[in-house]
């Protein structure tokens, strides 16, 4: 399945040992990694994972929603989102699997998350959020530069007054100078 492309479905993943999601969109947190990470797949070929991250999902139970934080999920761009239930069972969750009932998880009996079976395929049911504005980023200059260069002040002021979502821990020690600011503001002097 990790080639076909992503959707908004999360497949149930006896055999993967990390959580892997194909769309960036998704991730509340995301650290990119330092060179290529590959993983070994079923077909035994490879996959190149990017980075990693948090992703949140809302968790349906008897059609109520539950909000849980998906954590060390492995970016794979245009990867299909696999949820590891070996992740779950190495953290003390017990699963159940019975004909055509759903697939229930459970912890000191109570049910967590469940899983249906769609088309032979088990699907998580989760219905992702989606983090159009990636606040990964923290850093001052970094958002200068995303966001048209605009005044650093502008954007301290922001976080500050708790203006936009994402912008709580920004490091406001990290300002400064603007090489593509400095040369695209500058006069030039006539002969």
């Amino acid at each position: 399945m990790a080639g076909r492309g992503a959707s908004d479905k999360w497949l149930n993943d006896s055999g993967a040992d990390t959580h892997s999601c194909g769309n960036i969109e998704w991730f509340q947190e995301y650290t990119e990694h330092v060179g290529q990470v590959w993983s070994k797949v079923a077909s035994n070929s490879f996959m190149c994972s990017s980075g990693v991250g948090a992703v949140k999902v809302k968790a349906l139970v008897d059609s109520k929603g539950k909000d849980i934080l998906l954590t060390n999920v492995e970016y794979v761009p245009g990867c299909a989102n696999l949820f590891s239930e070996n992740v779950l069972l190495k953290k003390g969750f017990k699963v159940t699997k019975e004909g055509t009932q759903p697939i229930a998880y459970y912890k000191d009996g109570k049910q967590y998350l469940e899983a249906r079976c769609e088309n032979g395929l088990q699907v998580m049911r989760f219905i992702p959020y989606v983090n159009h504005a990636m606040t990964a980023l923290q850093r001052v200059p970094e958002w200068h530069e995303r966001l048209g260069h605009i005044c650093w002040d502008f954007i301290k002021k922001t976080a500050e007054k708790g203006d936009a979502y994402g912008l709580e821990d920004m490091k406001m020690s990290d300002s400064g100078r603007c090489e593509t600011c400095i040369k695209a503001k500058s006069i030039k002097l006539s002969y």
